[in-house]
């Protein structure tokens, strides 16, 4: 694990148990995320020096924790919005600092295998649990009131949800089935979850993972069980009343090649980082975390008019050649928000907020987890290989989804 000779302190069996109620617990809901937290702060702070001194050995990971979060501050100081860009810092600190109880509370290879088991306990539960509300209260048609625990919204729960999937998927097929099958508890749901979850950009971002996997790694079996969890998805779907129309019928979609009309999520995505890219060329030094959404748009409205007339027409139902849009409140459009609040990409939230710099600052912090892993050891070894495998699917899931969402946004950096 390290050459840092182990805490003569070790954790106590009472903090060992917070640790492991925080692990079984923290996605079931922001309140309980609070107040676990709160309480894994209280059983990691006397081990902390012993999380820093580890982390310490690994220079590269400081450094792009540096850059990402020393942007982020130093664009809070010159913020219009101080309080909410604190807002953001506040969640930043949170997750690092789980990361580094992470650190305190791993000491040994059994101690990562119970850490493991209650995540995936805590997880496997949740889904299930989700997938009985959304059945009883909706069938499996798409819609906004899925409830996921702290990922409580689509893209969220869906990106989140497929990397827990993904992660249960590899370690069913590397290791042996006696050992493995618990997976498919966790596997079975949040395949059907990922129905009225319905987010596109995470759909193909695990096809093509999964694809990429299986060929390299020849892995027929992966094939098979991915195979078994699409059939899983199309049987659920034939159950429902829509079935596979809530995804769009055969004509809407030919209409849409034609050109005949915009696809409406991608349509009005593109117009909203058309905006973030007029305001962040203004601000090319960034506008400070989470004020992307509070700032006055009223100086673009001119350029809003001429670019922006398909979400206007499709969400407010406004012309923005009418005379209506001249006095429209740009500022308060979006639930007492100006259209700029959810920018449908974490590159561009990361363009405003931090500019370019922290855009590849991002990109940075995307490479430690994958080059750390890799250090870890072969291939040919199963553990590392799940190591190795599970950085993988993470970034490659959230590289992908940041695409055409704020992964980062609504609960904080879990990433740390």
């Amino acid at each position: 694990m390290s050459d840092i000779s182990p805490d003569p302190h070790a954790p106590a069996k009472w903090e060992y148990a917070i640790w492991y109620l925080f692990l079984a617990s923290w996605m079931q809901g922001m309140a309980i995320l609070n107040i676990a937290g709160a309480l894994l702060l209280v059983a990691s702070a006397r081990h902390l020096p012993y999380a820093l001194r580890l982390a310490g050995q690994y220079r590269m990971l400081w450094l792009a924790v540096a850059c990402y979060e020393g942007l982020r501050i130093l664009t809070t100081i010159f913020a219009q919005f101080p309080a909410q860009a604190a807002v953001g810092l506040f969640d930043d600190l949170r997750s690092i600092m789980i990361g580094l109880a992470a650190l305190a509370f791993l000491r040994s290879r059994q101690q990562v295998i119970f850490a493991a088991w209650a995540s995936f306990t805590g997880v496997t539960i949740l889904s299930w649990w989700s997938l009985a509300w959304q059945l009883w209260h909706h069938g499996l048609a798409t819609n906004g009131d899925i409830i996921y625990g702290t990922f409580a919204h689509l893209n969220y729960s869906a990106t989140y949800s497929m990397i827990a999937m993904l992660i249960m998927l590899l370690v069913l097929t590397r290791l042996p089935f006696r050992h493995s099958w618990p997976m498919l508890l966790g596997i079975v749901p949040i395949a059907v979850m990922q129905i009225p979850l319905s987010s596109r950009t995470v759909l193909l971002a695990a096809a093509l993972g999964c694809g990429i996997y299986i060929l390299i790694q020849r892995q027929w079996k992966t094939l098979m069980i991915a195979t078994a969890m699409v059939l899983i998805m199309i049987t659920g779907l034939s159950m429902t009343s829509t079935g596979l129309q809530q995804f769009g019928t055969t004509s809407s979609v030919e209409k849409q090649l034609e050109g005949h009309h915009g696809m409406p999520s991608i349509q009005i995505r593109l117009e909203i980082w058309g905006l973030l890219w007029q305001i962040s060329k203004d601000h090319p030094f960034g506008i400070g975390p989470r004020n992307h959404g509070y700032i006055s748009i009223s100086p673009y409205r001119k350029w809003i008019a001429q670019h922006m007339a398909y979400t206007f027409s499709t969400v407010h139902q406004i012309d923005t050649t009418s005379a209506a849009f001249i006095h429209f409140d740009l500022n308060h459009s979006e639930g007492g928000h100006p259209v700029s609040y959810d920018p449908h990409s974490q590159y561009m939230e990361s363009l405003v907020e931090t500019g370019m710099l922290g855009v590849l600052s991002l990109l940075f912090l995307y490479v430690i987890p994958i080059t750390l892993a890799r250090r870890q050891g072969s291939q040919t070894d199963n553990e590392h290989a799940l190591l190795q495998g599970t950085a993988m699917i993470t970034i490659w899931i959230l590289a992908w989804s940041g695409l055409t969402i704020t992964i980062f946004h609504q609960a904080g950096l879990i990433f740390f």
